[in-house]
């Protein structure tokens, strides 16, 4: 591959990568997906986050994928597809656990039927190319050698915001200051190092014997974790998420190595504590995730900025110019802005995906341009996915009419259900 030319090129294989890829694929435009693993998944496959969490606004994409899983014995479980984050009776509804493998399995036979979609794994995005308002090509590293790959439009999937960060366009990282956004729960001063947590999941087996050697009293206080997030798999197996107690920053030195060790280490004794004290003898473990979780890093400062106030106003006229929607909760872990606020529906306009700086280059992916305390909510990956699709679509549109991306209207690209 000499400097290939493509319509719409995709850095980054998560949820909101997956979506601009298809949807881009799926509009007619030659698409390349590319990410630094060997397969697609993102935090889904590298962090084991393989189950959906309840929420409004899905597309027929998600739709689609938990079907082709559900009909891949053991691959998903016979539950409802959900669509709002709380039932009719006020309750949260459950989650949409599937094993990791179905997942990679309904998307390789999705891209297997997409002629126009191809997928480059352990691929590394080093740099980019640019003149005036337009990124021309990014020049990749892969199996030792170093290409360029030309586009005539670029997505920004990754959780990093790699490429539109190496483009020079301005971003956001950690907590805002009450006087940035004028959002009333935001702290007076902000923070560029305070945001959400990191934690490390790990897989058990219920029902069997654990060989433990660690008594109740070796297990040290801050690993006394009993409030857990579990998903039961297909199989019995269970996902246990400890819900988020460490720190990391991606702009302190050595911040990454500190916080894998911490994390791995406290879900390990986490693990323990839940064995040795009786509170769940029979669990075997299985492993860990491969990767610690993490919730946020960089953000687009964006043609528009998703703040809290957005968020509680609600969508009015502005509606036409969302292109996904949600209902978690504004979910900021080691606050209590979930239980302050609750469940809110809200839309997540198009501009959110836009820099101010390039008229060719969107962002699909938890770095959109909303704010530290919207993040939390709008972050998930059946929401990142169907706006992932949306601007897939956008992208093709733009490609194959030579349109700027500010030019496409977000109401040919939504794809999203209104009502359960």
């Amino acid at each position: 591959m000499t400097n290939p030319v493509y319509d719409v090129v995709i850095v980054g294989a998560g949820s909101g990568g997956v979506g601009a890829a298809i949807g881009a694929a799926r509009s007619g435009a030659r698409t390349l997906l590319l990410d630094a693993s060997p397969s697609p998944g993102g935090v889904v496959a590298s962090a084991w986050v393989h189950n959906w969490e309840p929420t409004c606004g899905n597309s027929r994409l998600t739709r689609e994928i938990w079907s082709r899983m559900r009909a891949m014995p053991g691959g998903a479980p016979e539950m409802p597809f959900t669509t709002s984050r709380n039932g009719k009776d006020g309750k949260r509804n459950p989650t949409m656990p599937f094993e990791l493998w179905a997942y990679r399995k309904a998307l390789k036979d999705i891209f297997e039927e997409l002629p126009r979609l191809e997928f480059m794994g352990s691929a590394c995005c080093i740099g980019v190319e640019a003149a005036k308002r337009r990124l021309t090509a990014i020049r990749v590293f892969r199996e030792n050698s170093v290409q360029a790959v030309q586009a005539r439009c670029f997505i920004d999937s990754s959780g990093v915001l790699a490429v539109a960060r190496m483009a020079g366009c301005r971003t956001m990282l950690g907590a805002d200051s009450r006087d940035d956004f004028h959002e009333s729960v935001a702290p007076e001063t902000g923070d560029r190092h305070d945001l959400n947590k990191v934690n490390w999941i790990y897989r058990v087996r219920p029902g069997s014997a654990p060989s433990l050697h660690l008594r109740e009293s070796d297990i040290p206080e801050y690993a006394r974790i009993n409030e857990l997030f579990t998903v039961e798999l297909p199989c019995g197996d269970m996902l246990v998420n400890i819900c988020g107690h460490g720190t990391f920053s991606p702009e302190i030195p050595g911040d990454r190595a500190r916080a894998d060790r911490e994390e791995y280490e406290r879900a390990y004794l986490s693990y323990c504590w839940q064995v040795a004290s009786g509170r769940h003898g029979d669990w075997a473990l299985v492993g860990f995730a491969p990767e610690l979780g993490i919730r946020e890093s960089y953000r687009l400062h964006a043609r528009r900025i998703l703040t809290l106030n957005d968020v509680l106003a609600g969508g009015g006229a502005e509606a036409r110019r969302f292109i996904a929607r949600t209902d978690h909760p504004i979910d900021v872990h080691g606050t209590n802005l979930e239980s302050l606020l609750g469940s809110i529906p809200y839309g997540i306009p198009y501009e959110t995906t836009l820099p101010l700086e390039y008229d060719n280059l969107w962002v699909a992916s938890r770095g959109i341009g909303v704010t530290h305390v919207v993040n939390g909510s709008c972050r998930l990956s059946r929401t990142l996915m169907t706006l992932g699709e949306a601007v897939g679509k956008a992208a093709a549109i733009a490609a194959g009419n030579g349109m700027l991306s500010g030019d496409v209207s977000p109401g040919s690209i939504a794809d999203f259900d209104l009502a359960p």
